[in-house]
């Protein structure tokens, strides 16, 4: 569950110029050395950069035709029906030794019905064990649609945190960082780095990306996921992943190309263009981003990852499970409903027929 899904949750409803030079699958072996190499630079990353504030802005575009949905083929008549974009904003604050983060997420979604483009803007932080989260409830929804009684303007959750993963399109921020994500991972509140086993890496060749030499690294943790990424990196450059191609069966449905900034903490990203793609290797949308500011090892606070909850809002409080097999449920039963106060406070309140009602709590 991406963070666009997991708002649905919190508040309702270039080309590349590449040639391999080499390649091909090889048995099982010590390590490359080149391998050996990068794997030492993106963990020098990790431990010069204790934590991170991102500061993007960008467009979204969605092609002609494209939203027949991923994996599904493409509508007729097209829809959209004609190319579609809108302004992007993310703030990423990152405290990599606590697991922390603060995301402000400020895009547009594109409404098919009515062809307008309407606001999805949030706020989630995780302090460690809570996740918390603040919506423009009543811009969040499509023209000429109000709110539901129950969408609430803040949202707490506990358990489970794997279906709030962060999007692939957000990847390139944690790339820069030396956090590399595999097949089968993700990086999620509670967890902000990965586990990297360097036997399931292997170099695949070497390709020119940009004008410059990259050495090509595969990962595919087994033969019967399907799934396998493709890392390009730049060894002469921190070893930065400088274009990251996510394949299943053999097709591409992810690809990331990333330009990186000399800083005085080396090669950190400058901007990225993430694209999804769906039926017939079509893109089903784009994210080009740019990185307006970047902070390095900026000081935190706790206040750094508490939302602010004003008098009369909607707070929903929801627990995740973490069910045996497969992703992870939301427990409707667990979910309750309440009413900030002044001064802090909650008070719970319930629904009935789409009207608010104080719940009282009998003493025996």
């Amino acid at each position: 569950m991406s963070p666009t899904a997991l708002s649905r949750i919190f508040f309702g409803p270039a080309v590349v110029l590449a040639v391999l030079l080499s390649g091909g699958d090889v048995a099982a072996q010590a390590p490359d050395p080149s391998l050996e190499r990068t794997f030492a630079d993106w963990q020098k990353r990790r431990e010069r950069i204790r934590s991170a504030h991102y500061r993007t802005e960008g467009e979204h575009v969605i092609p002609k035709g494209a939203l027949g949905g991923v994996g599904l083929a493409p509508s007729a008549p097209p829809e959209p029906p004609r190319d579609v974009s809108a302004p992007v904003k993310w703030s990423m604050l990152l405290d990599l030794s606590t697991n922390r983060h603060r995301l402000e997420f400020d895009e547009k979604r594109f409404d098919s019905k009515t062809g307008q483009f309407f606001s999805d803007t949030w706020t989630n932080m995780f302090d460690g064990t809570v996740l918390r989260g603040t919506a423009a409830r009543r811009d969040n929804h499509p023209p000429g649609r109000e709110p539901a009684p129950t969408d609430p303007d803040a949202g707490i959750y506990t358990g489970d945190m794997r279906g709030a993963a962060f999007e692939a399109k957000m990847w390139p921020m944690f790339l820069g960082l030396g956090i590399i994500v595999p097949p089968g991972e993700e990086v999620y509140p509670g967890k902000l780095h990965t586990t990297l086993d360097i036997e399931m890496f292997r170099v695949h060749g070497r390709a020119v990306h940009g004008g410059r030499p990259c050495l090509v690294i595969r990962c595919q943790p087994g033969a019967k996921s399907g799934l396998c990424y493709e890392y390009w990196v730049d060894t002469a450059r921190d070893s930065s992943v400088v274009r990251l191609v996510r394949l299943v069966e053999g097709k591409t449905f992810g690809h990331a190309q990333i330009q990186y900034q000399q800083t005085q903490e080396g090669w950190l990203p400058k901007e990225w263009t993430y694209s999804l793609y769906g039926a017939g290797s079509k893109i089903t949308y784009s994210y080009h981003m740019r990185v307006k500011q970047l902070e390095v090892n900026p000081s935190v606070a706790d206040d750094d990852f508490r939302p602010r909850v004003e008098p009369e809002m909607l707070v929903r409080k929801m627990h995740i499970e973490a069910p045996a097999s497969g992703p992870p449920a939301v427990v409707e039963k667990e979910t309750r409903y309440f009413r900030a106060e002044e001064g802090g406070g909650l008070s719970e309140v319930e629904f009935s027929g789409g009207v608010e009602r104080r719940k009282w709590r009998w003493l025996s």
